[in-house]
């Protein structure tokens, strides 16, 4: 199954162009709208209380449509926020911006104001990602022939949210829209799009839908981090590894969703089900071993996988978490290697003075070659660049106890 959320922009800006939304979200064939607040007027009061009352009885999210007025984005964002709650007595489900104009500069700040009140915003392809985007840069469907926006839809992947926009309309003689001319066709393709649901497993959500399923992930990683720090011994020194081995995922790749996550926090889990002890000091193997680290790896993706089942994770998250931590030591396609690059950037970071701590029992060449192995297994230049302090600082402090 596939998730679409229909965007409707431009509510508001004309009563026209407010009568065919209004019609399409009855009809439910649209199940978002983005409300210019600035183009408001006393003879659209009737169909905004009527946009309200849908609300209650149909899958529909109310957004804002920021239409910036002057280069002061965060006034206008709060401004043009605080008149939407006044407008509608709630607030806005989601977040955009009206027009391209301000993109790179007023839509980062849009951004950051969707992450601070936690609403979801349109991924326009513009950074910062924030877990409040869909992963996929939105389609715009505004104007285009009906099968161009089939074949995009034959591109869509099973268990993925998608966005995608139009800007429905009634022709309006009286508005100086650009797409006033195409609205109607719009109009009509969203119809057509929804006929086709059950061709390719589409549902159609509303961003509503989106965050009940961000909240339920982001339950799921909570569980999971709690399931390891429980598995081992509430450690603070080891959950600062799995808790930076996440934060430096996120870094090297901005748009990780909560798999990533999940693989970063719980990759080692393999270690607090053996004898700690005796696997780190007193093993004969060497630190790189590959069939020692081959089964590590393997063994701690079938935990952390029949954990995530028990808590009742959908069986592609399963899957995309057990594929990544059953190749995180030694790596393999470019999301394996992501989280080898993540935990080889935290250990080098945190975990040097664990291994100096016992340099009597372990010896300078087994530490040095732990260190080494770490570092140099790195894939990616940007985690080399990022790593290389921390690498030297450590080698530094193991230089001095030779």
């Amino acid at each position: 199954m596939k998730y679409l959320i229909i965007n409707a922009d431009d509510f508001g800006y004309s009563k026209l162009f407010n009568k065919k939304i209004l019609e399409l979200i009855e009809k439910d064939f649209v199940s978002s709208t983005s409300v210019m607040v600035e183009s408001i007027n006393d003879d659209q009061n009737e169909q905004v209380l009527k946009l309200i009352e849908l609300t209650k009885n149909h899958n529909v999210s109310v957004g804002l449509h920021v239409d910036f007025k002057s280069t002061d984005f965060d006034e206008e964002i709060k401004r043009q926020y605080d008149v939407f709650v006044d407008l509608f007595g709630f607030k806005p489900v989601h977040i955009d911006i009206h027009k391209s104009t301000y993109l790179q500069d007023g839509y980062p700040r849009i951004i950051e104001f969707s992450k601070e009140n936690k609403i979801p915003c349109k991924n326009l392809g513009v950074e910062p990602f924030t877990e409040f985007m869909t992963k996929d840069i939105i389609f715009d469907g505004t104007n285009l022939d009906f099968s161009e926006i089939e074949k995009w839809f034959t591109t869509l992947k099973d268990g993925e949210y998608y966005t995608a926009i139009f800007h429905p309309g009634i022709y309006d003689p009286d508005s100086k829209s650009s797409f006033n001319e195409i609205r109607e066709v719009d109009a009509k393709n969203i119809v057509k799009l929804n006929k086709i649901f059950d061709k390719h497993d589409v549902k159609l959500i509303s961003y509503s839908d989106f965050i009940k399923k961000e909240e339920a992930l982001k339950s799921i990683f909570n569980k999971t981090r709690e399931f390891v720090k429980e598995s081992f011994n509430r450690n603070d020194a080891q959950m600062r590894h799995f808790d930076r081995t996440a934060y430096w995922i996120k870094e090297l790749k901005p748009d990780v969703d909560i798999a990533y996550l999940i693989a970063a926090i719980g990759h080692d889990i393999e270690r607090a089900f053996k004898d700690a002890k005796k696997d780190f000091v007193n093993t004969k193997l060497s630190f790189r071993d590959e069939e020692f680290l081959k089964q590590h790896s393997e063994k701690g993706a079938e935990i952390l996988g029949k954990f995530l089942e028990k808590e009742g994770a959908n069986n592609k998250l399963i899957n995309r978490v057990k594929h990544m931590v059953s190749k995180h030591e030694l790596g393999g396609d470019e999301d394996q290697n992501l989280l080898k690059d993540a935990d080889s950037l935290s250990f080098v970071e945190n975990n040097g003075p664990i291994f100096l701590s016992k340099i009597e029992k372990l010896g300078y060449d087994r530490i040095k070659e732990k260190f080494d192995w770490m570092y140099n297994r790195i894939t990616s230049e940007k985690a080399k660049e990022i790593g290389k302090p921390f690498y030297d600082k450590m080698m530094s402090e193991l230089e001095k106890l030779k």
